[in-house]
């Protein structure tokens, strides 16, 4: 998998903290590539994949961070959409868009850690998605998400 050292479309070098080549990530976890600014600038995101599942990551760095040095909740937020968009793209093709997002706040995500998800596809009926996600630190919970998507595609 290429891991990017340059912004999309501009050849800007990328700072340490936006550069997966410089982020300690647990074994079998390789860098997802970003062609937009939005995702290149949330990220980097991992991704670990296996025959039956997957599991997105991040390191929280201190772009993701407010100031009491805690993974800001909308950065958490970010992530749930992204594990659901993830989880509905195993069964069906874009485009789609989130039309709601629940999330609870279980715990905090300090600094430094390695934060990981994943997501579940509940149930798809008539053309609206429902996923659940979940977000933790290890095995201590962080957040959950219910997500609803809208598929925009006739299936």
């Amino acid at each position: 998998m290429t891991r990017p050292t340059t912004g999309p479309n501009r050849g800007e070098r990328l700072p340490p903290e936006l550069d997966p080549r410089t982020i300690d990530v647990p074994d079998g976890f390789e860098p997802i590539t970003s062609s937009n600014e939005f995702g290149l600038r949330n990220g980097p995101l991992f991704e670990r994949t296996t025959d039956r599942s997957w599991v997105r990551g991040f390191r929280a760095a201190s772009h993701h961070c407010n100031r009491a040095d805690i993974v800001h909740g909308g950065m958490l937020m970010t992530f749930a959409d992204i594990l659901c968009a993830r989880a509905l793209l195993d069964h069906a093709d874009p485009p789609f868009v989130t039309i709601r997002l629940v999330t609870d706040f279980l715990g905090a995500a300090p600094k430094g850690c390695w934060v990981e998800g994943q997501a579940k596809l509940m149930g798809i009926v008539e053309g609206v998605a429902q996923i659940e996600a979940r977000i933790a630190i290890g095995h201590r919970p962080v957040m959950t998400a219910q997500g609803t998507f809208r598929l925009l595609r006739a299936h």
